[in-house]
């Protein structure tokens, strides 16, 4: 029989050769037989990683190593998070909702190995959420998120308008509906904590662009995780997120909200790209 050293020499000299194939081929034309070998052995990478991380262990000591246990997770979330981003999980029937599964579980798996604080405000809200009723327009949205800080209000810089928005004043509650929008209300993509609680924290993989244009010199892309992409861009910087499509997006923000009749009674003033909350895969990698 094996051991862990000599399988993990094998996955990895699969998944090398499965993505030396992505370079010889414009992706478009890559043979899906390539993807779905990366997908698989990604996979199988990510089996050997978990029956090798201590909370998946019996060994209570082992559990006592922070860093050790939180470096393990983060590989694990790297080698899914790649798969997506490089692959496509070789489809929506191949492995992409195997994927997303999987970091359901295992983030789950993550929070009860946690010790939960007293009065924890997640616990609170899941056992006092009342049964659900149909809002009001007359009624605004309320959630847990309410408190949290928003994202800094400040622009940079303002660039010129061509075509601007057509502004519309004194329109009825009717008409303007955005409380009821879910980006806005339970789900509030302008809350830092709440999209690193629905990336791992901070701990899933994004591809960003970092530059302003793509003629710009110094233009390049990278790789990172979401929290060091909010921490290191976001409030400091021009840069932003690639925009790849939302729909195959690997990080459950939630399901694509509807779109409201009017977006900002008073809309302000333009200013940087704007730094998306949710992270685009290349439509190229869809199936």
């Amino acid at each position: 029989m094996m051991d862990d050293d000599e399988n993990n020499e094998i996955v990895k000299d699969i998944q090398s050769t499965a993505y030396a194939k992505f370079y010889a081929y414009l992706f478009k034309e890559l043979p899906v037989c390539w993807r779905q070998l990366y997908t698989d052995a990604s996979i199988l990478k990510f089996a050997l990683l978990f029956m090798s991380w201590p909370i998946a262990s019996t060994d209570v000591e082992e559990h006592k190593d922070k860093a050790t246990v939180e470096k393990h997770l983060d590989e694990m979330i790297k080698t899914l998070d790649l798969t997506l981003i490089l692959s496509g999980a070789a489809g929506e029937k191949r492995g992409r909702q195997w994927i997303n599964k999987t970091f359901a579980l295992l983030e789950e798996v993550w929070h009860s190995s946690l010790p939960q604080p007293s009065g924890d405000s997640r616990t609170e809200a899941s056992e006092e959420r009342p049964t659900k009723r149909h809002k009001t327009l007359a009624e605004p949205a309320h959630s847990t998120w309410d408190n949290a800080p928003s994202f800094s209000a400040h622009e940079p810089f303002t660039p010129p308008v061509t075509r601007p928005i057509k502004r519309v004043h004194y329109i009825s509650l009717e008409d303007f509906q955005t409380s009821t929008w879910p980006a806005r209300t339970t789900h509030p993509w302008s809350k830092p904590s709440y999209l690193l609680s629905r990336t791992f924290h901070g701990r899933r993989l994004v591809p960003v662009e970092l530059g302003r244009s793509y003629v710009d010199a110094g233009w390049g892309q990278k790789i990172l995780p979401f929290g060091d992409f909010l921490t290191t861009y976001i409030t400091s910087s021009h840069h932003h997120k690639a925009q790849q499509n939302r729909l195959s997006s690997p990080t459950p923000l939630l399901t694509p909200p509807p779109h409201p009749p009017f977006r900002h009674p008073h809309p302000p003033t333009s200013a940087t790209p704007p730094h998306r909350p949710i992270h685009f895969l290349r439509k190229s990698a869809r199936t």
